[in-house]
């Protein structure tokens, strides 16, 4: 059994990894592997935080009309594309978009956390 502390570092750290590696990968064979790492990470840390989420983000989501997927993924699909983007970008164009890609992201997922609680499962 795994500390707790590690444990709940889990999902950042694979999405730590899968993004330094989306970022650095020169070629498709390793762009691939990378992408899955950090669409692990992101499906962990959906899946833990579901039930932690207090219910004014749960009246939010209602209001807003999201589907459930789509409303969790958002920012880790905006900050994927932003890092595939960076480090894939034939040159500079591609810079601008990336980074708007990270920093709405970023945005996002914070906001996210921000209506998440350590509960009881």
């Amino acid at each position: 059994m795994l500390p707790d502390k590690l444990y709940e570092a889990l999902p950042y750290l694979y999405l730590a990894c899968g993004g330094v590696t989306t970022l650095c990968s020169q070629s498709f064979f390793t762009l691939l592997p990378a992408m899955l790492l950090f669409t692990t990470g992101a499906w962990t840390w959906v899946i833990r935080t579901e039930k932690r989420r207090n219910s004014y983000a749960l009246r939010f989501q209602t209001k807003a009309g999201w589907p459930f997927w789509w409303y969790e993924f958002y920012p880790f699909v905006l900050m994927l594309s932003g890092l595939v983007l960076l480090g894939q970008g034939p040159n500079g164009f591609w810079s601008l978009p990336a980074v708007v890609a990270l920093v709405f992201g970023l945005q996002f997922w914070c906001s996210r956390l921000s209506c998440r609680t350590k509960g009881i499962y």
